[in-house]
C-alpha cells in the first residue's frame, strides 16, 4: 500500500507538471500572437495615415490650376446632390467651427461657409494637412469632394455633411482679429 501510494502521488505530480506546462506554453503562444497582431495592425496603421497625409499634402496640379479649376457649388446643391460632386474641386470661404488634431500636422475640421447674421452655418468636414489652424479662425479652402460624412454630435444626434480634401487652405482672418 505504500508504494502504490507513492506512484499515485508521483503520478498525480507528473500529471499536475505536465498540465500546467501546457497552460504556460499556451499562455506564451497567445501573448506572442497578441504582440505580432499589435505590430502588423500598427504597421498598416502607419501605412495608411503615411498615404492619407502624402495624400492630403501633395495635391497633383499647381495651385494656379485648383484655385481656376474650382466649382462654386452652392451648399445645398453640394449636400442635396453629393454623388454628382465627388471628385470635383469646390473652393469656400468660412469660419472653422471645430478643429481635431489627427496625428502630426493632419487635421479635421468643421467649417461653417454661409455667414448668418450671428453664426456661421452649412457646416463642411475637411480634411487637412498643414500648419495649425484656430477655432474662429476664418478660411478659404479649396479641395475635391469626398462623399457624405456622418458624425455624431454632441447631443447623441448623427449629422450628416459633405466631406472635403483639403488641397489649399489659407487663413483670412485670424481668430480673434
Amino acid at each position: 500500500m505504500y508504494t502504490n501510494r507513492i506512484f499515485n502521488n508521483n503520478f498525480i505530480n507528473y500529471y499536475y507538471e505536465f498540465h500546467m506546462l501546457g497552460k504556460a506554453k499556451k499562455f506564451g503562444i497567445g501573448v506572442g500572437i497578441v504582440v505580432l497582431v499589435f505590430f502588423v495592425v500598427a504597421i498598416l496603421a502607419s501605412i495608411g495615415y503615411e498615404a492619407q497625409e502624402e495624400k492630403l499634402k501633395t495635391p497633383k496640379l499647381s495651385e494656379v490650376e485648383i484655385k481656376t479649376n474650382a466649382l462654386k457649388i452652392p451648399y445645398d446643391d453640394l449636400l442635396r446632390n453629393n454623388e454628382n460632386y465627388v471628385g470635383e474641386i469646390v473652393s469656400y470661404q468660412g469660419k472653422v467651427l471645430q478643429v481635431q488634431n489627427t496625428f502630426g500636422d493632419t487635421y479635421v475640421m468643421r467649417i461653417g461657409v454661409t455667414k448668418n447674421t450671428f453664426a456661421y452655418d452649412d457646416v463642411v468636414w475637411v480634411n487637412y494637412a498643414g500648419s495649425r489652424v484656430l477655432e474662429g479662425d476664418i478660411v478659404e479652402f479649396w479641395g475635391d469632394v469626398k462623399g457624405i460624412r456622418d458624425y455624431t454630435a454632441v447631443l447623441g444626434n448623427v449629422v450628416s455633411v459633405p466631406e472635403v480634401n483639403s488641397m489649399i487652405l489659407n487663413v483670412v482672418q485670424k481668430q480673434g482679429s
